[in-house]
């Protein structure tokens, strides 16, 4: 019985996680300015219809972007990304 049991434990994890819903994304962007100053921009929520879970957090993911100017001025913008 107690194999019975955790085999359909192990089904039904497998079903939930490898079910498509709707997966929530919020990130938030802090700029770095060449004189130093952090800026955080408000939270943005994007939401992903019917998704595997593996496939959002795939696409829901902390990024930086680097920009230089032709002044050498470089400015660093930082996604921190969060599937919710």
């Amino acid at each position: 019985m107690k194999k019975i049991k955790l085999v359909l434990s192990i089904a039904l994890l497998v079903l939930f996680f490898a079910c498509k819903k709707d997966r929530t994304c919020e990130c938030t962007a802090t700029t770095l300015s060449p004189s130093g100053n952090t800026t955080t921009a408000p939270t943005k929520t994007e939401t992903y219809t019917k998704m595997k879970l593996s496939e959002a957090k795939s696409i829901c993911q902390r990024s930086t972007v680097i920009t230089a100017n032709a002044q050498g001025s470089v400015t660093t913008v930082t996604n921190d990304c969060k599937l919710k």
